[in-house]
């Protein structure tokens, strides 16, 4: 049994105030080929793919490796926004190493 006042709204459900927030608009990427995905275009050049992704898309993308959707953002606040959100909810994917 809840002993609040039935009278006062629960701060919960606030009302938002200032302009509508538009729904999320889906992520972009490209098409990948069945079953592979894109990782022919991955494999030929990580480097060069994943900035194209950004150039061709913008700072949020999705794309396939296999069978795998996943979500590729470059930009730096975005990222550090995304982490802090959300800790513990997103999975690394471990690709393998750049040389260097």
């Amino acid at each position: 049994m809840s002993s609040r006042d039935p009278d006062v709204p629960d701060p919960r459900h606030r009302r938002r105030t200032g302009p509508p927030v538009p729904p999320p608009r889906p992520v972009r990427g490209p098409r990948g080929l069945p079953p592979l995905g894109n990782l022919p275009a991955f494999q030929r050049d990580p480097p060069g793919f994943l900035s194209r992704l950004r150039d061709e898309f913008g700072d949020a993308v999705t794309w396939s490796l296999g069978p795998r959707r996943s979500l590729f953002v470059s930009h730096p606040r975005r990222i550090a926004e995304l982490l802090a959100a959300r800790e513990g909810t997103y999975e690394i994917l471990e690709i393998g190493r750049v040389p260097g």
